[in-house]
């Protein structure tokens, strides 16, 4: 955790602040975001998986969420088109489109190319393509 802070600040001020704060598990941190920032999660995605990525910078956190949740989704496009499953794969489709919405890649867009690579990506496989190169380029697993 990193906390930055402006003005006076005396060691007691922060000393009040830090005994609010509280480690949880992701599934409770994202319980308690404001819709505005969960997207949404692909069939199969392990909360717990989320748990090793670390939020020790927000960029880096934002990038490894993103990356499993744009991975998880771009599976499940796969899986339903090679099994017919026309509705799941309109809504994988829809997810990825979607995430030109996603405020966390928005945040991230400008601060380098994530974003960009990330909506070229989620851009094709919602026209209905997939590079082989996206497991690379999202660092899927």
């Amino acid at each position: 955790m990193e906390m930055s802070t402006c003005g006076n600040w005396w060691r007691e001020d922060l000393d009040r602040v830090l005994v609010d704060i509280v480690r949880v598990d992701v599934r409770t941190w994202l319980a308690a975001l404001p819709a505005e920032m969960v997207m949404p999660v692909p069939p199969g995605l392990d909360g717990a998986s989320l748990e090793g990525i670390g939020v020790s910078d927000s960029s880096q956190f934002g990038v490894g969420v993103t990356s499993r949740v744009g991975c998880g989704w771009i599976a499940e496009w796969q899986r339903a088109r090679a099994s017919g499953d026309v509705a799941a794969v309109r809504r994988a489709a829809d997810a990825l489109r979607g995430s030109h919405g996603w405020r966390v890649l928005r945040g991230l867009d400008g601060a380098g190319d994530w974003a960009e690579v990330f909506w070229e990506y989620a851009d094709e496989v919602s026209a209905g393509t997939v590079r082989a190169g996206y497991v690379q380029a999202l660092g899927c697993r």
